[in-house]
């Protein structure tokens, strides 16, 4: 496992919220549900800990947008990358249908 590879967590994972300002929840406890989609941001190489980001897709502006763990690789289990929504969608200003 590498830096930028996707895998899905095995078990609920406790971690740390990141967002604008501690004010607004930074530095708080966060937790990753389990089954979750998170990638792979550090691999710390003696003992092979993993470093994870989990995106908070329901998070306002002014609140933590991701919360990042530490797991094993057994915690943890290969995923493939999300799709990227089209850059344009059906129907936008680029569509002469």
């Amino acid at each position: 496992m590498k830096p930028g590879e996707f895998i899905r967590t095995r078990q609920a994972l406790l971690g740390v919220a990141q967002g604008p300002s501690a004010e607004h929840g930074d530095g708080a406890p966060c937790e990753i549900p389990a089954g979750s989609l998170c990638e792979i941001y550090d691999v710390q190489p003696t003992l092979g800990w993993l470093t994870l980001h989990f995106e908070l897709l329901d998070s306002g502006p002014r609140q933590p947008y991701r919360c990042e763990a530490i797991a094993t690789a057994q915690q943890v289990q290969p995923a493939s990358r999300p799709r990227l929504p089209p850059l344009m969608p059906e129907g936008g200003p680029g569509d002469r249908s």
